[in-house]
């Protein structure tokens, strides 16, 4: 999956602040769960960067190589959009 390349681990742990989940994320890939079945992480692979999470890469990215490698994804992904001029 595109979210299993950003932080190329199968475990990480994170800061779920959330009590809604996805039952059904419809034409979403679920990309990662909890432990408790729950999903964490949906994505669209047919979009240049398109993931969904229920935790808060923001604020942790300064103290968890994870975390801040999806926030360098995502900033990436940002400045392919700026030359493609799709803005």
């Amino acid at each position: 999956s595109q979210f299993y390349k950003i932080v190329n681990t199968t475990q990480m742990a994170v800061n779920s602040r959330h009590n809604n989940i996805v039952d059904n994320p419809a034409s979403l890939k679920i990309a990662a769960i909890d432990m408790d079945g729950n999903i964490e992480v949906v994505e669209d692979q047919n979009k240049l960067f398109y993931l969904g999470v229920r935790f808060h890469p923001e604020s942790l990215y300064r103290t968890d190589s994870n975390h801040n490698a999806i926030i360098k994804a995502f900033i990436s992904a940002c400045k392919k959009y700026k030359k493609q001029k799709i803005f």
